[in-house]
């Protein structure tokens, strides 16, 4: 297994991340731009998926999890607060997703990634490509028993192309995870 880090992103993590897993697809690019508060956008320029997945997935860092108020559970990871919250009623869903929604969503933002790296890379345009997840859930146990991913294309999208767009959104990590689920340990301190 090859562990790098672009030298671009050594500059940005400032040393943060010093080990990348080089995923098979690393030669996919992607480009970020944020915009922030005072309202102008930065852009990142083109970042190697293996650079994302260090982003997203940085071994060292630890993740402050806190209580802001009422059902409110924040956590605050790389510079974000992720915000969560529980519904309070059929009519109000709260100010946030549920932990679980956010849950959902990386599934489908991850697979959602490599099909946007896959795009980007060879100059296809992304518009009217989108993702759509569907779960099917275990009524005895509330537990999700299937996750299925739908990735509609234009009508011109290149034929040759999507058997390609299904095998890079497997390699979504996120869903490696479930299929190899981590270790879990919890402790009062």
């Amino acid at each position: 297994m090859e562990h790098s880090v672009s030298p671009f992103m050594k500059g940005r993590l400032g040393g943060i991340c010093l080990r990348v897993e080089r995923i098979t697809y690393s030669s996919a690019f992607i480009k970020r731009t944020e915009t922030h508060e005072q309202g102008h956008a930065s852009t990142y320029g083109k970042m190697l998926m293996s650079d994302v997945s260090c982003l997203m997935s940085n071994s060292g860092a630890p993740m402050h999890i806190y209580f802001p108020g009422g059902a409110k559970v924040y956590a605050d990871h790389h510079g974000f607060t992720i915000q969560t919250d529980q519904p309070v009623s059929r009519e109000d869903p709260g100010s946030a997703p549920t932990p679980f929604d956010l849950f959902l969503a990386s599934i489908g933002t991850c697979a959602g990634i490599y099909v946007l790296g896959f795009c980007q890379q060879r100059n296809i345009p992304t518009e009217g490509i989108s993702l759509d997840m569907h779960q099917v859930y275990d009524q005895a146990s509330g537990m999700i028993t299937n996750v299925s991913i739908d990735i509609s294309v234009p009508a011109d999208f290149p034929e040759q192309y999507k058997p390609s767009l299904i095998k890079v959104a497997e390699l979504c990590k996120v869903k490696k995870h479930l299929a190899a689920p981590p270790a879990f340990s919890i402790q009062v301190k």
